[in-house]
């Protein structure tokens, strides 16, 4: 697997973290890697973001998919 196969699948893990905080940094970070090629995984991630509990982590989910090029 590709650096960022393996990347994206430890961060998209970090997503269900019971710290909010932990997951708006996994958003960040997903959002960059997306940057570099699309990943239904990561989409997949981000998308369920816009359901958490958390307002902040809710909106970076939603940043995070509408700055995605795909």
């Amino acid at each position: 697997a590709s650096r960022s196969t393996e990347a994206t699948s430890v961060l998209a893990a970090l997503l269900r973290d019971m710290d909010p905080f932990v997951r708006l940094r996994a958003a960040a970070a997903l959002s960059r890697l997306l940057q570099a090629g699309p990943s239904a995984e990561a989409m997949s991630a981000l998308a369920a973001l816009l359901r958490d509990a958390d307002p902040f982590v809710r909106q970076s989910g939603a940043e995070a998919l509408l700055r995605s090029p795909d």
